[in-house]
């Protein structure tokens, strides 16, 4: 029963901070298991799978996650010395940066990097939130916090995330569609 007075009276943070990580994570988990049942698709058809977008962008957003995962492992302990939510936060934020690093790396997706763009602007929402109007939860509610240069850092980094999957997302969505042809008219 206590377990569970913690958890309404904490409910808030776990939409506001747990919300946009696990919809990441889920629609990561997702698009893993529709890729692979196209990988297996594609290869009984004797065709290799392809995947929908690549290019140097890809690899800027997964730098950009794992930067950002990275400061974000480095402050978890100050997080967690402040309010457990807040350090529970950090380290669920960096796990699934990690993870989504990786899968851009390895098999990158339309669905995924649009998730990943949305993701990280909601991540820099929540950053200009709790510097600007301070958050609604925690040990000061709606008090500011100071900007230091380890969030400037990791904002920065999701940003170029953003824009990289934003990129990318567009560019292998305008590589998908069929070439015009021009139609020759009788002159």
């Amino acid at each position: 029963m206590a377990m569970l007075g913690v958890l309404q009276g904490h409910g808030v943070h776990l939409i506001v901070f747990g919300a946009p990580v696990v919809a990441l994570m889920g629609v990561t988990a997702v698009q893993e298991v529709r890729g692979r049942a196209r990988h297996r698709a594609a290869q009984s058809d004797g065709e290799g799978a392809r995947p929908v977008a690549r290019g140097a962008a890809v690899l800027v957003a997964a730098a950009g996650l794992v930067v950002a995962a990275a400061v974000h492992a480095i402050v978890a302990p100050e997080h967690y010395r402040e309010y457990l939510w807040y350090g529970i936060f950090f380290t669920v934020l960096t796990a699934g940066q990690v993870a989504v690093a990786v899968k851009l790396v390895v098999r990158p997706d339309r669905a995924v990097l649009l998730a990943v763009g949305v993701a990280s602007v909601a991540v820099v929402g929540l950053w200009l939130v709790s510097r600007t109007s301070g958050l609604p939860i925690g040990p000061e509610p709606w008090r500011p916090e100071e900007i230091g240069g380890l969030d400037v850092a990791a904002t920065a980094a999701e940003v170029l995330t953003a824009v990289a999957c934003g990129f990318e997302w567009w560019r292998s969505g305008v590589r998908r569609q069929p070439a015009r042809r021009a139609i020759a008219v009788p002159s």
